[in-house]
């Protein structure tokens, strides 16, 4: 062997490894853990106080420590093994370099140790190209077994990298023997590269031990994910080994307990991982979700994928994994009958090779999809989660109000939910006066009893309290008349129906890396085999791709209207609800329940539809691939004249077996597919274009509106305030839409420790007062001075108003329990204000 084909050795790629893990820890040490750090990471660092624990000297004492500090003793006992193991390889490469000079060895290893003389006999080089690899390797050992001593006694953080690096370079020098050694006894034409001695086969021994055993079977150290605060019971699936992990072990103590009771409680089920905890998939989601966190809008889709890109990663490779190890088993099929056809000639690979691909194939196959499984079912769970929060909390921003045709929306950058443009009612007559389309309510005497003012500078101005409700909508002839926007009934599908066609669209990664990449090995498969045939094949299926793609595109209309008829129907159910003492008291029920079928109708109708086109779906997908498979089989023995060979037709048939299925996992997760993207779009949508609290949505204008704070930051009240539950609009004012206004001049002030009483007619405003403290309502400056004010510090609570009404007579809901007494409900009906509308007859009031 020549000096530069000694550099250029196999056995030498874990030795140039190695010199480069060691560049690489040399610049961590320097970098991040000497005063350079500082230098480097200046705003990074922590200062986290070390705690120095009491410990007792000797040396039992020392490995107690230190067990306890590497997770156990049976990690620590794996960590050991390893070690030991590295330094019986560095014996064992020193021990081949020391006996390369004897005749025995020499003679099994084909003269590998034979010196290089000179003309004279001399002794050119001092050491023997074998000698010098081996030294390498020796040294090569030394160096895993310094980085397997630190993985022992360093801090956790400095034993993750050196745990990676260990891994990496055992990893390679196994895979460099197997390759030297152990792949040429599976083919016709190699032999093994080193010497057939103990020292070889035990090295190989040795790093199947370090670099396969002890990693796959040593369980993982806890690492909390907030160091401050650790779990107190730690889930097992955290410091699972990869086998345990891998076979799902882990969870063989709850089975077994399961199995032995007859209900299992909830405290005995495994604590959950703290990487899983709500409270941690919020903190770490939203500024990647949520449009108000990110400050900016993103569709929901690659905010999810943002956060979630390392399992996405992770599913990608699995499955570019199972599409290979796929293609195995055709593969053995066609070289197993093509060396039986030939008898063996020319061939490389002996035949046990392939007859245990169709075994190792599918294995290999089936591990990759459950790991699939396992992590799109984690991700999933978590999605839904984060989810689950992320609508509920939106829901908290949002200004809920009563909803309004969809035309009558105000034009603008931003579609926002419409806004109920004036209280329920009118201002009775006497109570206010209407001019030109402003109505104005309450006066001087409703704002003197409606709360008392501070003792300040507003004893001296008169109080003055106003509601104006100007029309500003506009109406134009020929407008859409579309149905209203279901707030109440699209956030309740949102965490139902949505959340659900997002579960079912889990595997989307299927349509867009597993189908064009297997599609694509199946064509090239099929050439190699069958030549242009297979190209004609292709072209059928090809030309055939506008069929499904037009069925998905009806798919995802159906889909998208079929969800609009679910959120009025849910709507429809919940008002309902809400008001079902009414619909029994005035025996409602037969119109509600007219009402309710025939929305139930109509979401049935487009339920129909989409079921007609999921059966043309599926039979689309039985048909192309057997129309595909008979134009191929066809034109290689009719128009290309082939003859078609075992080898041929039953490797072909296995690769059409698979395109068919293939086409039929796309074909039937289409669907769900387009409804996943359909319920990010109407999230998204929700996320982005509802329209938010003051609080919240000022925060994203450019002009914001600063509120003076008042004097007493414990006051409740107003001072020059304007409020409106819509923003202002233009056009021409309609009696069909009001913009409803709150107007507080001067200074309003309740009276906290007492009882307040807000008194006005039906639409002065009264419940408008609460909703602009609450910041429900649009708050709109009168000047500099204007605020508004409620101390939230000490909480709020809010009993909105609902009326009560039971099963009984007029009279029995007046009284409400109360014992009857004649001449104080007589003086109590007539002194109402709406006695006028109470005109029943004495029996009627009178009735059981």
């Amino acid at each position: 062997m020549s000096r530069a084909s000694l550099w250029r050795s196999t056995l030498l790629i874990p030795v140039y490894l190695g010199v480069l893990s060691a560049i690489v820890a040399l610049f961590h040490v320097l970098i991040l853990v000497t005063p350079l750090k500082r230098l480097f990471f200046r705003r990074n660092i922590s200062r986290t106080p070390v705690i120095h624990e009491d410990r007792e000297a000797g040396l039992l004492n020392e490995v107690k420590a230190n067990i306890k500090s590497n997770g156990g003793i049976v990690i620590w006992s794996y960590k050991l093994a390893r070690l030991l193991g590295s330094i019986a390889l560095f014996g064992v490469a020193t021990t081949a370099a020391i006996i390369a000079c004897d005749d025995n060895f020499q003679a099994n290893g084909k003269h590998w140790g034979k010196k290089h003389r000179g003309r004279h006999g001399r002794h050119r080089h001092r050491f023997s190209d074998y000698e010098w690899l081996q030294i390498a390797l020796a040294a090569f050992y030394m160096y895993t077994s310094f980085l397997a001593l630190c993985t022992l006694i360093l801090s956790k953080r400095a034993k993750r990298p050196a745990k990676n690096h260990l891994n990496i370079l055992f990893s390679s020098a196994l895979f460099v023997y197997l390759y030297r050694d152990v792949w040429p006894l599976a083919t016709f034409t190699l032999h093994p590269v080193d010497p057939h001695h103990w020292t070889t086969w035990t090295s190989i021994a040795l790093l199947v031990l370090v670099a396969v055993i002890v990693p796959i079977f040593m369980p993982h150290e806890y690492v909390p994910i907030d160091p401050s605060n650790p779990s107190k019971d730690v889930n097992p699936e955290q410091t699972a080994s990869w086998f345990t992990f891998f076979c799902f072990t882990f969870l063989d103590p709850i089975v077994f307990e399961a199995s032995r009771t007859d209900h299992l409680p909830y405290e005995a089920l495994p604590p959950l991982a703290d990487y899983d905890a709500g409270d941690h998939l919020r903190k770490t989601s939203f500024p990647l979700i949520d449009p108000l966190v990110l400050g900016r809008r993103r569709h929901l889709f690659w905010g999810l994928m943002t956060y979630f890109y390392k399992e996405f990663i992770a599913l990608a490779f699995l499955i570019f994994l199972k599409v290979v190890v796929g293609f195995a088993g055709p593969l053995g099929i066609n070289r197993l009958l093509t060396y039986i056809e030939n008898g063996g000639r020319d061939a490389v690979v002996r035949p046990w090779v392939w007859i245990s691909w169709l075994f190792i194939g599918p294995l290999v196959g089936s591990a990759a999809m459950q790991w699939y499984i396992f992590i799109n079912t984690r991700t999933l769970v978590r999605i839904e989660a984060i989810l689950t929060q992320l609508v509920f909390e939106h829901s908290l921003r949002i200004r809920m109000k009563e909803e309004v045709p969809a035309s009558e929306k105000p034009t603008g950058g931003t579609t926002v939910v419409p806004t109920p443009e004036s209280e329920p009612g009118e201002p009775e007559p006497g109570n206010g006066h209407q001019t030109d389309g402003i109505t104005t309510a309450g006066g001087t005497s409703q704002g003197e009893s409606s709360s008392r003012r501070a003792a300040s500078k507003g004893k001296d101005k008169p109080k003055k309290e106003t509601s104006v409700a100007p029309s500003v909508a506009s109406s134009t002839a020929g407008t859409s008349t579309k149905k209203a926007e279901n707030l109440v009934g699209k956030i309740n599908n949102f965490v139902s129906t949505d959340l659900g066609n997002i579960t079912e669209a889990r595997d989307f990664l299927f349509m867009v890396w597993y189908t064009p990449l297997q599609i694509a090995i199946c064509v090239w498969f099929l050439y190699s085999i069958l030549g242009v045939a297979s190209i004609l094949g292709m072209g059928v299926l090809i030309a055939s791709i506008p069929v499904p793609s037009l069925i998905g595109a009806l798919l995802q209309k159906v889909n998208k209207e079929r969800m609009e008829r679910t959120d009025s129907r849910v709507q429809a159910i919940t008002e309902y609800i809400n008001v079902l003492r009414m619909i029994k008291l005035f025996a409602w029920e037969g119109r509600v329940q007219q009402k309710m079928s025939e929305k139930r109708e109509e979401e049935l109708r487009w339920t129909k539809k989409r079921q007609f086109l999921q059966l043309l779906n599926m039979n689309t997908n039985y048909l192309l691939p057997l129309l595909v498979m008979i134009v191929t089989f066809a034109s290689y023995t009719l128009v290309f004249k082939h003859e078609l060979t075992a080898s041929r037709v039953f490797s072909s048939i296995a690769v059409f077996d698979m395109l068919r299925d293939q086409l039929h996992i796309v074909l039937w997760g289409v669907n769900a597919v387009i409804q996943g993207k359909v319920s990010l779009d109407r999230l998204t949508d929700f996320l982005n274009n509802t329209e938010l609290l003051d609080s919240f949505s000022d925060a994203k204008k450019d002009t914001q509106i600063h509120i003076t704070a008042p004097a007493d930051p414990n006051a409740i009240g107003f001072r020059n305030a304007t409020f409106a539950w819509a923003e202002s609009l233009s056009g021409t004012p309609t009696p069909g839409r009001r913009n409803f206004r709150l107007k507080i001049e001067g200074e309003l002030y309740f009276t906290q420790g007492g009882v307040n009483m807000i008194v006005g007619p039906t639409g002065a405003g009264k419940t408008s007062i609460l909703m602009a403290l609450l910041g429900e309502m649009h708050f709109q400056p009168a000047g500099p001075d204007a605020f508004f004010n409620l101390p939230r510090s000490g909480g709020v609570s809010f009993c909105s108003q609902e009326p009560w009404i039971t099963n009984q007579t007029i009279r029995d809901n007046i009284l409400f329990g109360s014992p009857y007494e004649e001449e104080r409900y007589k003086k109590g009906t007539c002194s109402s204000r709406r006695k006028h509308s109470l005109i029943v007859s004495q029996c009627s009031i009178n009735a059981p």
